[in-house]
């Protein structure tokens, strides 16, 4: 084959693949036009969803060699939309450590971690909070699981965010501890 052969074969080919992105732009209109009142909320929900955050938390033990192992903690936003006023109460044994509503944001795919002085306790539980771009109020717990909390103006209190997945949690007969965002991950 010619090399003016090897051109009309692409150009072939670019054009029935101009066609068929063509085609597919035209049927997925026309399915929106026919589109049930359901389908239609459906992709209403889908798209809102698509600009919501959605935080994922991991709790690590670390610590020098030989020394006490303490809590450290990974926020990551896995959503795509912007987390607000992200905070996070965190409980091991008989103690806790927060980091107070308003205290950051985080970007879709942004990360941050948080250090602390909470000893190393078995099932630590931690709850982390968020409004998104649409004033939505949101918690989740380490198991990803998420509670909404409404949308008025008001910030929740820490014991108010734990409360929205452990319910009757007495944070007065508990130690408070320190979580220092940016904190040291040492392993």
């Amino acid at each position: 084959m010619s090399t003016a052969d090897y051109i009309e074969v692409a150009v072939a080919l670019g054009t029935f693949s101009l066609a068929l992105v063509t085609w597919r732009m035209a049927k997925a209109t026309r399915d929106l036009a026919t589109a049930s009142n359901g389908q239609l909320a459906l992709l209403r929900r889908q798209a809102d969803e698509a600009i919501q955050p959605d935080l994922h938390a991991e709790v690590l033990f670390t610590g020098r060699k030989g020394g006490p192992m303490t809590i450290a903690m990974t926020i990551i936003n896995a959503g795509g939309g912007l987390a607000k006023g992200v905070s996070v109460v965190l409980v091991a044994g008989d103690h806790y450590a927060r980091v107070p509503a308003a205290a950051g944001l985080l970007r879709p795919g942004e990360s941050v971690n948080f250090g602390s002085d909470l000893p190393a306790a078995e099932n630590p539980r931690a709850v982390v909070y968020c409004r998104g771009q649409d004033g939505e109020k949101c918690c989740w717990n380490l198991d990803g699981e998420r509670h909404g909390l409404g949308r008025d103006s008001t910030l929740p209190t820490y014991e108010e965010i734990f409360a929205s997945f452990y319910p009757g949690t007495n944070f007065s007969a508990m130690n408070l501890g320190h979580l220092l965002r940016g904190g040291p991950l040492e392993g």
